[in-house]
């Protein structure tokens, strides 16, 4: 009985962990909004069009800007949706929301 409530306490402690996983996200950048913390980003896969959010703090190599349309961006997003929101209440406009990007690298 000691060894099955010490594995559900390792398990439970480690669950967090083991169970948070970046999104992978490849495409072509057809759409760009601007919005208060960083920009949206439509990106189209071969199957489907994916919304991720660049913000200014997430890690981008060989691009010191934000990517730009029919750009080829590669990288991992954070699982958890970001609004858009652009201008200050009470005449703030929401554009939807995207995965944050965590870090990325493009085509020049």
């Amino acid at each position: 009985m000691k060894k099955v409530f010490v594995a559900i306490v390792l398990i439970t402690a480690l669950l967090p962990i083991l169970s948070y996983a970046y999104v992978p996200f490849g495409g072509t950048v057809t759409k760009t909004l601007p919005c208060n913390t960083g920009t949206l980003l439509f990106v189209k896969t071969p199957t489907s069009v994916g919304t991720y959010m660049w913000t200014w703090g997430n890690l981008q190599y060989a691009s010191f800007r934000p990517p730009y349309m029919s750009q080829k961006v590669l990288g991992l997003a954070s699982p958890t949706p970001m609004p858009c929101v652009l201008g200050f209440p009470p005449a703030a406009t929401y554009n939807g929301a995207g995965l944050p990007i965590i870090f990325h690298g493009s085509s020049f």
